[in-house]
């Protein structure tokens, strides 16, 4: 492009700039200016005489000095002058999230004992010595009492239940985000399936416990039908890990 951008009246500019941006995605921007001493043709996809590690995806015209004609030239590309053979940018998301006390792993242990029967509000219950309710019939967790029972399941209204009011517990959250350059457009076969860790996905932090991963998003920008922009998203568990009846093949 260059080339022939010269034998036709136009100058390369002095500020060209190439870049790398963290995912390796190599961007080269280039101005000329002059007079075309004839009809001009741009068309996605060519590769940059300067990097041929990039391409043309977009350009512009705009009037310089005098009768001269600027043009802007932006190319895209996969960077190759790491020594790395693959750059990814990875981003960790850790945060809690609110989930039911009783899908807890630790609620079942809480379990223990005999539990008195009891009729409150019309509706036979079950209450366990630290407070825990449950709907008789269906077994249906309702709530932790506000007192302890006594020894006859009465409300010991000289002894607050710790865990009074509790639905809900915080349990650790994870997304991670992976954004690379590619060559070809990726396989989406594993969308919405857990991740078999013991491939090449090293960049995923290790799950702890039973918990396990999934592909969660997968987002593709086409540079010119010659490099694709792919950014995948896992999402982390909760403490059983995900369903293998629901996120399996």
């Amino acid at each position: 492009m260059s080339e022939y951008l010269g034998n036709i009246g136009l100058t390369k500019q002095e500020g060209a700039k190439y870049s790398v941006a963290r995912n390796g995605l190599a961007t080269y921007d280039v101005t000329y200016i002059g007079n075309p001493t004839a009809n001009m043709t741009f068309t996605q996809g060519d590769t940059s005489a300067d990097y041929s590690n990039t391409v043309l995806l977009s350009w512009s015209f705009s009037k310089a000095d005098g009768c001269q004609i600027q043009i802007d030239l932006h190319y895209e590309g996969k960077d190759n002058t790491s020594d790395d053979s693959v750059i990814a940018d990875i981003v960790v998301d850790a945060a809690t999230a609110a989930e039911p006390v009783e899908t807890s792993p630790k609620f079942a242990g809480l379990i223990t004992g005999d539990p008195f029967q009891k009729i409150i509000d019309g509706k036979a219950v079950v209450i366990y010595a630290n407070g825990a309710t449950f709907e008789k019939v269906s077994n249906r967790f309702l709530y932790f009492t506000t007192y302890l029972p006594d020894s006859e399941g009465e409300p010991d209204f000289d002894t607050i239940n710790p865990k009074a009011g509790m639905k809900n517990y915080k349990t650790p959250r994870l997304t991670v985000t992976r954004s690379i350059i590619e060559d070809s457009i990726p396989s989406i076969d594993g969308l919405g399936l857990i991740v078999d860790t013991s491939g090449d996905v090293d960049f995923l932090p290790t799950a702890p416990g039973d918990r396990s991963y999934i592909l969660d998003k997968v987002r593709v920008r086409n540079i010119a039908n010659v490099y694709y922009e792919v950014q995948e998203t896992y999402l982390l568990s909760g403490p059983r890990g995900w369903d293998t009846d629901f996120y399996t093949d």
